[in-house]
């Protein structure tokens, strides 16, 4: 059998799937639609599980730190100079340029959200693996979880109050949720395969905590510290919602290869599909359509 073969086989290819549907509910949610409340409560948790579940720990250090580099930061970087490149273009085109644009070089690595916008979540996410690469032991991580969890319960109102939007402050709500995925993957269940009803009842009861946990919990804003009525609501939500498309993918795990192309290229989705919205948004206001809309953006890319 030759490599192909064996790294097909070996593929989870319900991640795949999993990594898709977290990107058009971040699509969706970006869209401030119908029901954007529901997707804004776990489209950016389900990154965070999914990527301390896939989380290495037998790696060496060249090869994590040269994966950190090529996979995440050099993509990370390359969205963000294009991003404020144009932003400052286009201010010059509109006569109002604001000079601050131009640190955007540093307030970017200082990981100021106005800089990074939509690629903070890659940033904290750089975080938690450099995190996660040192600390090896689960007592430790989940430890830290819990330092984490209620640091970013008793600064929450502080920094709602400056609005603060700092992808390294988001790494105290994102590590729980990280640590969680690499404990699911230590525990092994996940990998084995489910029966197509208990995907089905995993679905509807993990629909229906996501339901009322929202309806209690109110609006999540993970990068803006907003966690709803009680930060344990946000944390429930997020799993809640990770949950339900958990249970989607493995109804859905088998080999496809369009899912894996839109799957290998979700960085690049993530990073430019707010150009599009907008574009949209210039012509046409939200309506029941806009699950459409986001399922279009979603394929657009790999084309």
């Amino acid at each position: 059998m030759n490599a192909t073969a064996v790294v097909a086989r070996s593929r989870l290819h319900w991640v795949d799937v999993m990594k898709v549907l977290g990107m058009f509910f971040i699509i969706y949610g970006h869209l401030f639609t119908y029901g954007y409340q529901y997707a804004y409560a776990f489209n950016v948790p389900v990154f965070f599980v999914l990527s301390g579940f896939l989380f290495k720990e037998d790696q060496s250090a060249s090869e994590f730190w040269r994966k950190l580099w090529w996979q995440l930061a050099v993509p990370m970087l390359a969205i963000c100079v294009l991003n404020n490149t144009y932003l400052i273009v286009n201010d010059l085109l509109h006569h109002r340029l604001d000079t601050s644009r131009f640190l955007f070089p540093l307030g970017m690595l200082a990981g100021e959200h106005r800089f990074l916008d939509v690629c903070w979540f890659i940033y904290t996410l750089i975080l938690l693996k450099i995190i996660s690469f040192f600390v090896r032991r689960n007592g430790l991580r989940i430890l830290l979880a819990v330092i984490f969890l209620v640091a970013a319960f008793f600064l929450a109102a502080v920094i709602q109050a400056y609005d603060w939007r700092n992808a390294v402050l988001c790494v105290l709500p994102a590590y729980p949720f990280f640590v969680i995925g690499h404990l699911v993957k230590a525990g092994g269940f996940a990998e084995k395969p489910l029966p197509w009803w208990a995907c089905i009842a995993g679905m509807l009861l993990s629909m229906a905590a996501l339901f009322f946990i929202v309806r209690a919990n109110g609006e999540v804003f993970l990068y803006r510290f907003i966690f709803g009525n009680h930060l344990a609501l946000c944390l429930l939500g997020g799993m809640a919602g990770t949950a339900l498309l958990f249970f989607v993918s493995k109804l859905l795990d088998f080999p496809v290869g369009w899912i894996r192309t839109l799957a290998v290229g979700s960085v690049v989705t993530l990073g430019f599909h707010r150009y599009l919205i907008v574009f949209y948004r210039h012509f046409i206001d939200k309506n029941p359509a806009d699950i459409l809309v986001a399922s279009a953006i979603l394929l657009i890319f790999p084309l």
